[in-house]
């Protein structure tokens, strides 16, 4: 397991100790912050993103997923949107939800399913959140807001039309 983000550091006692108590120091790998995302979710099978709050469209999940990697998220912002079918939703606060998700995740590792959630990961970020897609949405959104002020302006004009 690797835990990557800002305090996920040997610096963090608390979490050291945890580690520790429950003699996990073969299994749990502390990065921190760091700046190698893409190298990182390459060489994951499985991203975890246990959001309780705050959340609002979490890059790193589309990342992993660009990446081929499926996630697990928390019901939390924009990530349920973001994985679809591809991958798991929990609730949020819900420990035993979120171990029961990763168990059956793992489950299914190295399994014809596996190899098709992992690609229709990446199509689903293609399909939905290329930068393509994205500026489209954006000349769409300010062709419709063009297209309002021009009504409203030949509205306080007193002219009619288009």
């Amino acid at each position: 397991c690797l835990l990557v983000g800002t305090a996920l550091d040997s610096d963090n006692h608390e979490l050291v100790n945890l580690i520790q108590h429950y003699e996990l120091e073969d299994s749990v790998i502390l990065l921190g912050a760091r700046e190698d995302i893409p190298v990182i979710l390459n060489a994951i099978a499985l991203h975890i993103l246990p959001s309780a709050y705050g959340e609002g469209f979490p890059n790193v999940v589309a990342e992993a997923m660009a990446c081929q990697t499926p996630s697990v998220v928390t019901d939390v912002g924009d990530s349920a949107y973001i994985v679809g079918e591809t991958g798991w939703v929990v609730p949020p606060r819900d420990t035993a939800a979120l171990a029961e998700v990763v168990q059956l995740a793992l489950a299914e590792l190295n399994t014809p399913a596996w190899q098709k959630r992992c690609e229709a990961s990446r199509t689903r970020i293609e399909d939905k959140f290329s930068i393509e897609r994205m500026i489209a949405a954006y000349h769409q959104v300010w062709d419709e807001a063009l297209h309002e002020v021009s009504i409203a302006r030949c509205a306080l004009s007193g002219k009619h039309g288009k």
